[in-house]
């Protein structure tokens, strides 16, 4: 079951970014809406060693794994620097 979700993971993710390579091409607003939510849906169904889903240790799916969970962990990221950049914006005096 695990490499059935591998691969289904990893076609969803090259299925968006072909998506995010064609809304540059076009300037596609809904194209890039499709590659977001492909890039999510491959976070979700891909079985993360980090996560605690797959127990077993290969360089190929760490590095699968690493290029997969990227750009949801960007943006995860730029969320919690933002949200604390305004948690702490009361101490600020502009």
């Amino acid at each position: 079951m695990i490499v059935f979700r591998e691969i289904i993971g990893l076609i969803v993710f090259l299925a968006g970014c072909y998506l995010l390579i064609e809304a540059i091409g076009t300037a596609d607003w809904i194209l890039v809406a499709a590659s977001v939510t492909a890039f999510v849906m491959a976070y979700f169904i891909w079985p993360s060693r980090k996560r605690g889903q797959r127990h077993e240790s290969s360089s190929w799916l760490d590095g699968l794994e690493f290029v997969i969970e990227l750009p949801v962990e960007i943006v995860f990221w730029l969320f919690k620097g933002f949200f604390r950049l305004f948690k702490h914006a009361d101490d600020i005096d502009i």
